[in-house]
């Protein structure tokens, strides 16, 4: 418990290595004049995950409470967002004495204060219904959309708060400055290894998000829009799917490009007829329909420069190309698979061709005996002698 008496200490150093930093204490004594008062919540929000937070432009937060164990108690509050590799992106972070309306409350009115919020602000939060939180959300921010945990949602099908929770186990039970110091160094961590995964990256898009991207364009190919004027369209699809877009404010119906950053399927289909009906080249009237242009001066052709060396006449031919690929002015046939026209196989011509050679040389044989016994006769009878 000697921890609590260098709190103040720390959250000096921390405030001083980390500008802009947001660090709130409340105390369960309310007298200023008191020599000692006692401890009972404490908020911080990094400077650096606040300025990378409002960097994101992604309006959705999720929020979620674990229990510390001995010797600190109380409970882990945490608010996380979705970074640009649709990963978690811790924001800020909580002890408090239990999880209820008036923790939520402190909570999320110390994180509206950071975010630069009002009350009005359309942003979306993600919860595990828990009871005193759902009031704490409908209290802080009325207007804005509140969904829960393992309900049908693009972004995330479970807990994100939870993935942090569970990389944050070790430090529930420890001292509160141990504690405090675990999160943040895992957090430090965090952030170093997803910035070398993305140096890594091929493209503009980080890894995750070029995947996405070719899933939505492949879908919003299945989409018919009709323009309605200033940057509106409908946008049509299967399963009764139609939406309306707002290409200039970058807003869909269906909310997921406000939630994701990213252009949904409904945008995509937008943005491409958009591009299909882009501003064209007119067509242009022949020379005998043009206006004359009167009161210029006449244009002359500019004077003719002698080029040095003798004009080539013929044509400056490739790399790629070869004198001895044209023979006799035909094209060779080098390189080209020879079939035989007469057993129709592979690598060789008619002339060389092999097959049924014996039995040609049989018939040879036949054919040259019977003419050589036809001579033979036409000799005897020209000398007058019987055979």
């Amino acid at each position: 418990m000697d921890q609590y008496l260098h709190l103040r200490d720390y959250i000096k150093e921390l405030q001083r290595s980390n500008p802009n930093t947001t660090v709130r204490v409340l105390t369960g004594n309310e007298d200023p004049n008191a020599e000692a008062v006692q401890f009972k919540r404490i908020y911080i929000c990094l400077g650096g995950l606040k300025q990378g937070f409002k960097e994101l432009g992604r309006d959705l937060i999720g929020v979620d409470g674990a229990f510390m164990k001995a010797p600190a108690h109380g409970q882990l509050l945490t608010a996380v967002g979705i970074d640009s590799n649709n990963g978690i992106y811790p924001l800020a972070y909580a002890m408090v004495e239990q999880e209820n309306y008036n923790a939520w409350c402190w909570f999320l009115n110390c994180l509206r204060d950071d975010l630069e919020l009002d009350r009005t602000s359309n942003f979306t939060f993600m919860s595990d219904r828990q009871k005193g939180l759902i009031h704490a959300v409908e209290k802080v921010f009325p207007c804005v959309e509140h969904r829960f945990w393992r309900a049908l949602s693009d972004v995330l099908l479970n807990n994100m708060c939870e993935v942090l929770n569970k990389c944050l186990l070790e430090a529930r039970d420890k001292p509160i400055i141990t504690a405090l110091e675990y999160v943040r160094e895992y957090l430090m961590r965090r952030i170093i290894v997803v910035k070398v995964k993305l140096s890594k990256a091929d493209g503009h898009l980080t890894p995750t998000a070029t995947k996405l991207f070719e899933s939505i364009k492949e879908d919003a190919s299945q989409y018919t829009v009709i323009l309605g004027g200033d940057d509106q369209y409908q946008v049509s699809g299967p399963h009764n799917d139609q939406c309306a877009v707002d290409l200039g404010a970058k807003t869909c119906a269906c909310r997921k490009w406000e939630l994701t950053g990213m252009p949904c399927k409904h945008a995509v289909a937008a943005l491409n007829n958009m591009a299909l009906h882009s501003e064209n080249i007119q067509a242009v009237n022949g020379s005998a329909l043009w206006e004359k242009a009167t009161g210029q001066t006449t244009l002359l052709p500019p004077i003719r420069v002698a080029c040095a060396g003798r004009p080539k006449k013929n044509r400056r031919k490739g790399m790629d190309e070869n004198d001895s690929m044209v023979k006799n002015g035909k094209l060779s046939r080098l390189g080209k698979t020879l079939t035989c026209g007469n057993c129709r196989g592979d690598g060789h011509n008619k002339r060389t061709c092999t097959a049924g050679k014996s039995g040609n040389d049989g018939a040879s044989g036949s054919k040259n005996g019977a003419g050589s016994k036809k001579r033979k006769k036409d000799t005897n009878v020209a000398t007058g002698t019987n055979v």
